[in-house]
């Protein structure tokens, strides 16, 4: 066998076109997975070579390619081998002993606050978080969207794990919309609210570019009220949905009274509104 060939850490051949390979400055090379496994356990240095260089592995420029094969290899390990299930006196045992257990399951780890990258590391996904039932909450206390949606959950993965209003306002608008392909009828399949909406804090243009449109809102429920809880605009209503005159007065919007509560500039909106036609005839204005 040729030795220069010849993986040094797990003794088998390195195939002449293999790509994913790592290069130590010594000269050594070794399977890819070999090295990453290696450096997981805080071994850098070429075991070949003198301990006194400073010869660690090159992995490559692609860097997506070997944590990739880092976690898939991790992963398969971990399937072939699941954890033993336990018994329920001894997961009794478990919580109420003094001596803190290792963590083995995705839950466990999330309870002692280990990190999503190092999760991934050994193996676990967030179908792992979906099998064993943890909840949106759970993670949303302890990690950030940013490190939750690297590693890999998605929006109907949220939504299975019962993610609310409260947490989405955790997001940024470009993970909502570019990460999460967030849209109006992902929302409204969660039965949300005009109210749960308003707790979002989204600008008009943000609400119609998720696909709300006027009929929508009025089917939620939409009033001189809850659009004033919008942070609405009468421009921006004008604008961007320009509702007839029928749907404005179902909302409220003849009402000087109603408008006044909810705290509408009425003196404003008395030269903004559209007249309204009724069926006999007579015109009606806000100022009538």
């Amino acid at each position: 066998m040729d030795e220069s060939r010849t993986c040094f850490l797990c003794h088998d051949r390195i195939a002449d076109n293999a790509r994913n390979v790592a290069t130590y400055d010594c000269g050594h090379v070794v399977h890819l997975h070999c090295a990453l496994q290696r450096a997981s356990q805080h071994h850098t240095r070429c075991s070949q070579c003198s301990s006194d260089g400073a010869v660690t592995p090159d992995l490559g420029q692609d860097r997506q390619v070997a944590l990739a094969a880092s976690t898939s290899l991790a992963v398969r390990r971990r399937q072939l081998n699941p954890p033993a299930s336990m018994g329920f006196w001894k997961r009794v045992f478990r919580y109420l002993s003094p001596f803190v257990p290792a963590p083995q399951t995705f839950r466990d780890h999330v309870y002692n606050k280990t990190s999503l990258d190092r999760l991934q590391r050994i193996g676990f996904t967030h179908r792992d978080a979906l099998h064993e039932n943890i909840t949106w909450n759970a993670l949303s206390t302890r990690y950030t969207p940013t490190d939750l949606l690297l590693f890999g959950f998605t929006w109907d993965d949220m939504v299975s794990m019962g993610v609310t209003t409260k947490h989405l306002q955790q997001f940024t608008w470009p993970q909502l919309r570019h990460s999460l392909h967030l849209d109006a009828r992902k929302l409204l399949s969660t039965d949300l609210t005009l109210s749960e909406l308003s707790d979002l804090k989204l600008n008009a243009h943000q609400l119609a570019e998720l696909g709300f449109t006027w009929d929508t809102l009025m089917a939620m429920g939409a009033d001189v009220h809850t659009l004033k809880s919008l942070q609405l605009t009468f421009e921006d209503i004008k604008l961007l949905w320009n509702p007839p005159a029928g749907q404005l007065h179902k909302c409220g919007f003849y009402d000087r009274r109603r408008l006044q509560k909810a705290g509408w500039d009425v003196e404003a909106l008395t030269h903004q509104l559209p007249t309204l036609e009724r069926n006999n005839g007579r015109v009606l204005r806000l100022a009538f």
